[in-house]
């Protein structure tokens, strides 16, 4: 309430623990908590519940709320589902040849998804998650840390060889790092007219979508 400049814990339940991704649906917060999976909390994080019913790998990474879904990647077990709120969980997996995900992205205009794993680039689906299409054609580096959306354009970002966007659902990518001297791209974000880039050792990248092609209006 104050805009940041003063922040609290709560440590009973989360003392040195990791949190690798948070997400909020409604009055709902769901952590992923590195090795310990799936928390939510319905009271702005004061008490929090573990929902990790037939989650059999709970170092989440990462996770994607839908109205009717929630996804969650995993280190090595893949992507799981569930539609109770995390109450159950079950495995996604037809077509991933990679099950160290490190990001998952919705498209809510054209309900798709996308994930970014490690060894195997980017995966889709265009069926709730119930098979996965690889697609990775001009893509150089498959360790993909990294999702962005902005209209019809996917931004993909590496693990060691920067940026890359594609126009047509990830069937093609093509290179944009001019200028990007870290290519080990940790996030990346779209704000109005520009694309920021999260580097490993480089700060923070700034560009402009007009400079890329891409029409903001």
């Amino acid at each position: 309430k104050d805009y940041g400049d003063t922040w609290s814990t709560n440590t009973k339940y989360y003392k040195e623990k990791i949190v690798n991704s948070l997400d909020t649906k409604d009055a709902t917060i769901y952590a992923c908590i590195q090795g310990d999976g799936v928390h939510i909390s319905t009271d702005e994080g004061q008490y929090w519940d573990i929902k990790n019913n037939g989650l059999t790998d709970k170092n989440v990474k990462t996770i994607v709320l839908t109205d009717d879904n929630i996804l969650v990647g995993t280190n090595v077990k893949g992507v799981f589902s569930s539609t109770s709120s995390g109450d159950n969980w079950i495995e996604m997996n037809s077509g991933l040849s990679s099950l160290n995900i490190n990001i998952i992205k919705y498209d809510e205009i054209n309900d798709d998804f996308y994930v970014g794993t490690n060894g195997g680039g980017v995966f889709f689906s265009n069926n709730n998650a119930k098979s996965w299409e690889q697609r990775n054609k001009g893509l150089k580096n498959l360790a993909v840390g990294t999702l962005e959306i902005f209209g019809n354009y996917i931004f993909a970002g590496t693990f060691g060889d920067g940026i890359y966007i594609s126009s047509d659902k990830g069937n093609n990518w093509k290179e944009i790092n001019t200028g990007l001297y870290d290519k080990h791209i940790l996030s990346i974000m779209i704000k109005d007219s520009n694309i920021y880039a999260g580097t490993a050792n480089g700060g923070i990248y700034k560009a402009g979508l007009s400079d890329l092609g891409i029409s903001t209006s």
